[in-house]
């Protein structure tokens, strides 16, 4: 959702039925669609299984999916085109982007209280991308509200955050179409729009010499980015597929990639 709100024409492709997903899918390998369809887009976001990266690897065991992210990052090398892979914060990703729900002001107001959004995520990428203002987690302790896990617990206070309900969790996240595993393996929209808008600058603009800091688009038309903070005044939380790994044994499990025209 939030690549589709930076301007791109989304298509995206699992291993898996996504039956909630709002765009055109497609039920593939994303690799090998990668291989014969990726000369065809703009931009490619891939989010590769992330269970051997996150802490669920010490509960359940490794399931052997771990290599998937070298073998994307050498496939979308090789095709040349502008992407992102997104994962999760344990993944050796050196140099990537590393995103937070409370820097964008994500949250919910609940009966005990207001609670921000803990959700960190890497976003590696060969095009350079602007942070969004640094996470404040630390600001909001006691205040934070995670997302994960497949059950309503509104009691429960774990080490990453009070989970609420599920009606709390969709809030928080800006997503309002997912279920609850959905939800749980999902990136919040605001992360992909503020990614999204400054690939497709890239896509779009040509630099031009100019007496102020901004860009000339093909049309002739000036533009500049706002800073951190302009951009969560102007756009509140909002979902995208995937990222956090369900506890099914299955080495293609949550691979998702979406292929973005403009």
């Amino acid at each position: 959702m939030g690549y589709h709100r930076a301007g791109f024409e989304v298509v995206g492709i699992d291993i898996k039925l996504q039956p909630h997903y709002p765009f055109e899918f497609h039920q593939a390998d994303a690799l090998s669609y990668l291989a014969e369809h990726g000369g065809e887009f703009d931009m490619i976001a891939a989010s590769p299984p992330c269970h051997d990266h996150s802490d669920l690897r010490a509960v359940s065991g490794l399931d052997g999916s771990a290599g998937l992210l070298d073998q994307t990052r050498r496939a979308l090398d090789l095709l040349g085109k502008p992407y992102v892979i997104e994962n999760v914060s344990g993944a050796l990703m050196p140099g990537a982007l590393v995103l937070c729900g409370t820097e964008f002001g994500l949250h919910v107001d609940t009966p005990a209280g207001r609670r921000w959004l803990a959700r960190h995520r890497q976003f590696e990428s060969n095009v350079f991308l602007w942070g969004a203002g640094g996470c404040c987690c630390s600001a909001y302790y006691g205040k934070i509200i995670g997302v994960y896990g497949h059950g309503d617990s509104p009691a429960r206070q774990r080490v990453r955050g009070w989970t609420g309900y599920l009606a709390d969790r969709k809030i928080a996240m800006g997503i309002d179409w997912m279920n609850r595993t959905e939800l749980a393996q999902a990136i919040p929209p605001a992360y992909t729009q503020f990614i999204g808008e400054q690939i497709a600058d890239h896509v779009q603009l040509i630099p031009v010499p100019s007496a102020t800091n901004g860009m000339v688009d093909r049309s002739g038309q000036r533009k500049d980015r706002a800073d951190a903070g302009q951009y969560q005044a102007d756009n509140p939380q909002s979902g995208n597929m995937h990222q956090e790994p369900d506890d099914q044994k299955d080495n293609s499990k949550n691979y998702h990639m979406e292929f973005l025209p403009i």
